[in-house]
Protein backbone atom coordinates (compact mmCIF):
# COMPACT_ATOMS: atom_id res chain seq x y z
CA UNK A 1 0.00 0.00 0.00
CA UNK A 2 1.12 3.77 -1.18
CA UNK A 3 1.95 6.12 2.07
CA UNK A 4 2.66 8.95 0.38
CA UNK A 5 2.18 10.15 -3.33
CA UNK A 6 3.43 12.89 -4.85
CA UNK A 7 1.38 14.85 -7.74
CA UNK A 8 -0.74 18.38 -8.58
CA UNK A 9 -3.29 20.19 -7.11
CA UNK A 10 -5.02 23.04 -8.92
CA UNK A 11 -5.21 26.33 -6.50
CA UNK A 12 -6.55 29.61 -6.73
CA UNK A 13 -3.44 31.64 -8.18
CA UNK A 14 -2.38 34.57 -5.47
CA UNK A 15 -3.89 37.49 -8.12
CA UNK A 16 -3.95 41.56 -6.88
CA UNK A 17 -7.74 41.62 -8.45
CA UNK A 18 -9.13 38.94 -6.29
CA UNK A 19 -8.81 41.94 -3.51
CA UNK A 20 -11.30 43.99 -5.07
CA UNK A 21 -13.29 41.68 -7.81
CA UNK A 22 -14.72 38.69 -5.93
CA UNK A 23 -14.14 35.17 -8.06
CA UNK A 24 -17.55 34.08 -9.67
CA UNK A 25 -18.04 31.11 -11.96
CA UNK A 26 -21.45 30.97 -14.30
CA UNK A 27 -23.12 27.34 -14.58
CA UNK A 28 -24.82 28.55 -17.70
CA UNK A 29 -23.78 28.74 -21.31
CA UNK A 30 -23.27 32.53 -21.54
CA UNK A 31 -23.81 32.25 -25.76
CA UNK A 32 -27.21 34.31 -25.92
CA UNK A 33 -24.91 37.13 -23.80
CA UNK A 34 -22.78 39.76 -24.96
CA UNK A 35 -19.39 38.02 -26.87
CA UNK A 36 -17.16 39.43 -24.13
CA UNK A 37 -19.33 37.94 -21.55
CA UNK A 38 -16.60 35.77 -19.05
CA UNK A 39 -17.65 32.31 -18.19
CA UNK A 40 -15.63 32.41 -14.90
CA UNK A 41 -12.26 34.36 -13.42
CA UNK A 42 -11.25 31.94 -11.45
CA UNK A 43 -7.07 31.77 -12.31
CA UNK A 44 -5.79 28.20 -11.06
CA UNK A 45 -2.31 27.00 -11.12
CA UNK A 46 -1.18 23.32 -10.39
CA UNK A 47 1.10 23.21 -7.98
CA UNK A 48 2.76 20.38 -6.10
CA UNK A 49 1.99 18.52 -3.19
CA UNK A 50 2.13 15.27 -1.18
CA UNK A 51 -0.60 13.33 -0.62
CA UNK A 52 -0.69 11.22 2.47
CA UNK A 53 -2.53 8.08 2.81
CA UNK A 54 -4.83 7.91 5.94
CA UNK A 55 -4.97 4.45 6.30
CA UNK A 56 -1.19 4.41 7.52
CA UNK A 57 -0.98 7.39 9.33
CA UNK A 58 -3.14 7.16 12.55
CA UNK A 59 -4.45 8.65 14.24
CA UNK A 60 -7.14 8.37 11.77
CA UNK A 61 -9.09 11.38 10.71
CA UNK A 62 -12.69 12.24 12.36
CA UNK A 63 -15.64 14.77 11.02
CA UNK A 64 -15.20 16.35 14.66
CA UNK A 65 -11.69 17.37 14.60
CA UNK A 66 -10.53 17.20 10.76
CA UNK A 67 -13.72 17.29 8.61
CA UNK A 68 -14.02 14.26 7.47
CA UNK A 69 -14.20 10.89 8.26
CA UNK A 70 -13.93 6.96 6.74
CA UNK A 71 -16.99 4.97 7.99
CA UNK A 72 -18.38 1.29 7.57
CA UNK A 73 -21.32 1.49 5.67
CA UNK A 74 -22.54 -2.10 3.51
CA UNK A 75 -23.91 -0.93 0.16
CA UNK A 76 -27.12 -2.41 -0.14
CA UNK A 77 -27.82 -1.49 -4.01
CA UNK A 78 -26.14 -2.91 -7.13
CA UNK A 79 -24.46 -0.25 -9.55
CA UNK A 80 -27.51 0.02 -12.03
CA UNK A 81 -29.77 0.90 -9.43
CA UNK A 82 -28.03 4.26 -8.38
CA UNK A 83 -29.52 5.76 -11.23
CA UNK A 84 -32.64 4.86 -10.43
CA UNK A 85 -34.67 7.95 -8.37
CA UNK A 86 -36.89 5.66 -6.23
CA UNK A 87 -34.25 3.21 -5.38
CA UNK A 88 -31.89 5.93 -4.45
CA UNK A 89 -34.76 8.07 -2.32
CA UNK A 90 -36.18 4.87 -0.74
CA UNK A 91 -33.76 2.68 0.29
CA UNK A 92 -29.94 4.99 -0.08
CA UNK A 93 -30.98 8.08 1.35
CA UNK A 94 -32.04 6.76 4.94
CA UNK A 95 -28.40 4.24 4.99
CA UNK A 96 -26.81 8.00 4.19
CA UNK A 97 -28.30 9.80 6.76
CA UNK A 98 -27.38 6.55 9.26
CA UNK A 99 -23.73 7.30 8.15
CA UNK A 100 -24.05 10.95 8.75
CA UNK A 101 -25.52 9.81 12.26
CA UNK A 102 -22.27 7.55 13.02
CA UNK A 103 -19.93 10.32 11.56
CA UNK A 104 -21.53 12.50 13.78
CA UNK A 105 -20.81 10.86 17.30
CA UNK A 106 -22.66 12.55 20.27
CA UNK A 107 -23.68 16.15 18.77
CA UNK A 108 -26.57 14.31 16.75
CA UNK A 109 -29.08 16.86 14.93
CA UNK A 110 -32.49 17.64 15.59
CA UNK A 111 -33.50 16.95 11.83
CA UNK A 112 -31.77 15.23 8.90
CA UNK A 113 -32.77 16.49 5.63
CA UNK A 114 -31.04 14.70 2.03
CA UNK A 115 -30.29 17.73 -0.26
CA UNK A 116 -29.73 16.49 -4.07
CA UNK A 117 -28.43 19.48 -6.85
CA UNK A 118 -27.81 16.92 -9.56
CA UNK A 119 -30.06 13.87 -10.84
CA UNK A 120 -28.71 11.68 -10.58
CA UNK A 121 -25.52 12.47 -7.99
CA UNK A 122 -23.54 9.76 -9.76
CA UNK A 123 -19.74 10.47 -10.92
CA UNK A 124 -18.84 8.16 -14.46
CA UNK A 125 -15.34 9.22 -15.50
CA UNK A 126 -15.30 9.87 -19.54
CA UNK A 127 -12.68 7.67 -21.12
CA UNK A 128 -10.85 10.97 -22.09
CA UNK A 129 -11.42 12.84 -19.22
CA UNK A 130 -9.97 15.06 -18.20
CA UNK A 131 -9.49 16.26 -21.74
CA UNK A 132 -13.14 15.70 -22.30
CA UNK A 133 -16.09 17.60 -20.45
CA UNK A 134 -19.40 16.16 -18.97
CA UNK A 135 -21.62 16.83 -22.01
CA UNK A 136 -19.85 13.52 -23.61
CA UNK A 137 -21.89 11.22 -20.73
CA UNK A 138 -24.36 13.60 -19.24
CA UNK A 139 -22.64 12.77 -15.69
CA UNK A 140 -20.37 14.56 -13.83
CA UNK A 141 -17.09 13.98 -13.62
CA UNK A 142 -14.20 14.11 -11.24
CA UNK A 143 -13.04 17.52 -9.90
CA UNK A 144 -9.28 18.75 -10.03
CA UNK A 145 -9.46 22.01 -8.55
CA UNK A 146 -9.46 22.55 -4.28
CA UNK A 147 -12.76 24.01 -3.47
CA UNK A 148 -15.11 23.51 -1.04
CA UNK A 149 -19.15 23.17 -2.66
CA UNK A 150 -20.52 25.94 -0.12
CA UNK A 151 -19.13 28.67 2.08
CA UNK A 152 -20.87 29.07 5.61
CA UNK A 153 -22.96 31.68 4.13
CA UNK A 154 -23.15 30.42 0.77
CA UNK A 155 -25.52 27.31 0.87
CA UNK A 156 -29.04 28.68 2.17
CA UNK A 157 -29.69 29.49 -0.89
CA UNK A 158 -29.47 26.05 -2.41
CA UNK A 159 -31.92 25.20 0.36
CA UNK A 160 -35.01 27.23 -0.41
CA UNK A 161 -37.17 24.28 -1.84
CA UNK A 162 -36.09 22.49 1.76
CA UNK A 163 -37.11 24.96 3.58
CA UNK A 164 -40.73 26.19 1.77
CA UNK A 165 -41.28 22.53 2.81
CA UNK A 166 -40.30 22.70 6.30
CA UNK A 167 -40.53 26.45 7.19
CA UNK A 168 -39.88 25.82 11.18
CA UNK A 169 -36.43 25.18 9.91
CA UNK A 170 -36.23 29.02 8.45
CA UNK A 171 -33.89 30.14 11.17
CA UNK A 172 -32.24 27.08 12.32
CA UNK A 173 -28.17 26.79 11.83
CA UNK A 174 -27.28 23.99 9.62
CA UNK A 175 -24.43 21.62 8.61
CA UNK A 176 -24.30 20.23 5.03
CA UNK A 177 -22.50 17.07 5.35
CA UNK A 178 -21.24 15.05 2.08
CA UNK A 179 -21.39 11.11 1.83
CA UNK A 180 -19.07 9.55 -0.99
CA UNK A 181 -19.52 6.11 -2.21
CA UNK A 182 -18.04 3.49 -4.10
CA UNK A 183 -20.27 2.49 -6.90
CA UNK A 184 -21.76 3.74 -9.29
CA UNK A 185 -24.01 20.21 3.17
CA UNK A 186 -22.25 16.79 4.87
CA UNK A 187 -21.52 14.96 1.79
CA UNK A 188 -21.39 11.38 1.88
CA UNK A 189 -19.58 9.61 -1.06
CA UNK A 190 -19.25 6.21 -2.03
CA UNK A 191 -17.57 4.23 -4.72
CA UNK A 192 -20.08 2.09 -7.25
CA UNK A 193 -17.24 -0.04 -8.76
CA UNK A 194 -14.04 -0.72 -6.96
CA UNK A 195 -11.64 -0.43 -5.04
CA UNK A 196 -9.73 1.19 -8.06
CA UNK A 197 -7.08 3.73 -7.79
CA UNK A 198 -8.81 6.09 -10.69
CA UNK A 199 -8.86 9.50 -9.54
CA UNK A 200 -9.78 9.35 -5.41
CA UNK A 201 -10.77 11.90 -3.34
CA UNK A 202 -8.67 13.76 -1.53
CA UNK A 203 -9.14 16.22 1.55
CA UNK A 204 -7.03 18.57 3.29
CA UNK A 205 -6.95 18.35 6.99
CA UNK A 206 -8.94 21.60 8.59
CA UNK A 207 -6.01 22.00 10.98
CA UNK A 208 -3.34 23.02 8.34
CA UNK A 209 -5.77 25.83 7.00
CA UNK A 210 -5.36 29.33 7.39
CA UNK A 211 -8.14 30.32 7.58
CA UNK A 212 -7.55 33.91 7.46
CA UNK A 213 -5.41 33.78 4.30
CA UNK A 214 -5.94 30.23 2.46
CA UNK A 215 -9.71 30.51 1.76
CA UNK A 216 -11.49 32.71 -1.03
CA UNK A 217 -15.23 32.51 -1.40
CA UNK A 218 -16.63 32.34 -4.89
CA UNK A 219 -19.78 33.23 -6.41
CA UNK A 220 -21.14 30.30 -8.20
CA UNK A 221 -24.14 31.95 -10.97
CA UNK A 222 -26.93 29.39 -11.89
CA UNK A 223 -30.04 30.08 -13.92
CA UNK A 224 -32.10 30.25 -10.76
CA UNK A 225 -30.05 30.90 -7.67
CA UNK A 226 -26.57 32.07 -6.93
CA UNK A 227 -24.50 29.75 -4.12
CA UNK A 228 -20.49 30.57 -2.70
CA UNK A 229 -17.88 28.01 -2.67
CA UNK A 230 -14.60 28.51 -1.23
CA UNK A 231 -11.40 27.82 -3.25
CA UNK A 232 -8.04 27.49 -1.89
CA UNK A 233 -4.91 29.49 -2.09
CA UNK A 234 -1.76 27.35 -2.01
CA UNK A 235 -0.01 27.21 1.25
CA UNK A 236 3.14 24.65 1.94
CA UNK A 237 1.47 23.76 5.67
CA UNK A 238 -1.95 22.20 3.97
CA UNK A 239 -1.94 18.50 4.22
CA UNK A 240 -3.88 16.60 1.99
CA UNK A 241 -4.91 12.77 2.98
CA UNK A 242 -6.44 10.12 0.82
CA UNK A 243 -8.22 6.56 1.41
CA UNK A 244 -6.33 4.02 -1.08
CA UNK A 245 -8.19 1.53 -2.40
CA UNK A 246 -11.78 2.40 -1.29
CA UNK A 247 -14.05 -0.32 -0.91
CA UNK A 248 -18.06 -0.46 -1.83
CA UNK A 249 -18.37 -0.82 1.98
CA UNK A 250 -16.56 2.14 2.62
CA UNK A 251 -18.02 5.68 2.76
CA UNK A 252 -16.21 8.96 2.98
CA UNK A 253 -18.11 11.33 5.09
CA UNK A 254 -16.63 15.42 4.99
CA UNK A 255 -18.30 18.64 5.93
CA UNK A 256 -18.91 20.68 3.61
CA UNK A 257 -20.07 23.78 5.45
CA UNK A 258 -21.38 24.89 9.02
CA UNK A 259 -23.48 28.36 8.59
CA UNK A 260 -22.54 29.02 12.21
CA UNK A 261 -18.81 30.03 10.50
CA UNK A 262 -15.68 29.00 9.55
CA UNK A 263 -14.51 27.53 12.86
CA UNK A 264 -16.30 24.12 12.47
CA UNK A 265 -13.90 21.85 10.91
CA UNK A 266 -15.29 21.48 7.08
CA UNK A 267 -13.79 19.02 4.86
CA UNK A 268 -11.86 21.63 0.92
CA UNK A 269 -11.25 18.12 -1.21
CA UNK A 270 -10.07 17.58 -4.87
CA UNK A 271 -9.57 14.36 -7.24
CA UNK A 272 -6.13 13.50 -8.56
CA UNK A 273 -4.59 11.52 -10.60
CA UNK A 274 -3.23 8.53 -8.46
CA UNK A 275 -0.95 6.51 -10.74
CA UNK A 276 0.26 3.30 -8.89
CA UNK A 277 0.47 -0.47 -10.23
CA UNK A 278 -1.07 -1.52 -6.53
CA UNK A 279 -4.59 -1.75 -7.70
CA UNK A 280 -6.65 -1.75 -10.84
CA UNK A 281 -7.45 1.54 -12.87
CA UNK A 282 -11.49 0.70 -13.33
CA UNK A 283 -12.55 3.80 -14.78
CA UNK A 284 -14.33 6.00 -11.23
CA UNK A 285 -17.82 5.65 -10.52
CA UNK A 286 -18.74 7.16 -7.60
CA UNK A 287 -22.65 8.86 -5.84
CA UNK A 288 -22.47 11.30 -3.32
CA UNK A 289 -25.14 12.56 -1.63
CA UNK A 290 -25.72 15.44 0.84
CA UNK A 291 -27.26 15.25 4.07
CA UNK A 292 -28.39 18.59 5.84
CA UNK A 293 -28.37 18.66 9.32
CA UNK A 294 -29.79 20.98 11.47
CA UNK A 295 -29.41 21.94 14.77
Amino acid sequence: MTSVFETEVLYLKRLEEYRTTKPYEVMFKLDAFDKGAQQANCVLEPTPVTFTNARLAPPLPTLKKNGFQLVSSPCVLQAAYFEDEGHVSNIYLPLAKECVAKALGEQQPAEMHSCQLTDPPIRKRNSDFPAVAMERTGFLQPILSAHCDFSPNGARPALDEMIARNPHLENWPFQIIKRVDVPPSHLVWRMINGPTSDWPLAVCGYQSLDLDKDIEECDRVASDRTTESILLYHNPAHRWYFFEGLAKHEVAVFRNCDSRGYHVPFGIHISFDFKTDSLPKLPRESVEIRVVCFF
